[in-house]
């Protein structure tokens, strides 16, 4: 019992102890066209030692000269126990703010990039349903294709909307179709999710 407690916490410090060290080059590349693809696939690797699903996204620089880093699960509920771990145990950092999940977008027009998908909140409409207490929703998404690729920017822009966590936790069913204009009149802009979500906490 204890060696694998042991096994489970020494990836987390090696990470923190190595992104400490490197906070400022990290801070500085991470967005470079140059060196930002090596730097990512870096993070990642290290990552994937304490759990395969973890990744990570960064902020741009905010108002007090600092960049938040989100540490994420990807959406997969068995994971997210990692992520909590591994923001309570990071260290005070000079460059960095570090939050669990990716965060809400205070904002009604955001948009996302994933490989040849890009989606706005826009391009998503939807009806939601609660059955024995629990929220299902029917997305309605401009030119769907039924790719994963696609579902996965989808849900980018889901955690936009409203956060990975509450995604992961307060929806119980997702169906995916195709929007057509004329659906739109009877939809609800996917912005509006944020209100049905929080009134059922």
């Amino acid at each position: 019992m204890l060696l694998n407690l042991f096994n489970t916490l020494e990836p987390k410090e090696s990470f923190w102890k190595w992104f400490s060290k490197n906070e400022d080059r990290i801070f500085r590349d991470i967005d470079s066209e140059d060196d930002g693809d090596l730097l990512y696939e870096e993070i990642i690797s290290k990552l994937h030692r304490i759990d395969e699903n973890l990744t990570f996204d960064t902020s741009p620089i905010l108002s007090n000269n600092k960049k938040e880093l989100y540490l994420s699960a990807d959406g997969v509920g068995d994971s997210f126990h990692f992520v909590k771990e591994l923001v309570e145990e990071a260290p005070t950092l000079n460059k960095w703010d570090v939050k669990a999940f990716r965060q809400r977008v205070s904002e009604d027009n955001y948009t996302v990039s994933f490989d040849d998908y890009t989606l706005s909140y826009s391009d998503v409409f939807f009806n939601s349903i609660i059955e024995n207490d629990e929220l299902g929703i029917q997305l309605y998404i401009r030119n769907y294709d039924d790719t994963i690729e696609m579902e996965h920017a989808v849900y980018l822009l889901l955690d936009g909307v409203l956060g990975e966590y509450d995604v992961a936790t307060c929806i119980d069913a997702i169906d995916w179709y195709a929007l057509k204009d004329a659906d739109t009149d009877s939809l609800q802009p996917i912005v509006e999710l944020r209100a049905i979500v929080d009134q059922r906490k």
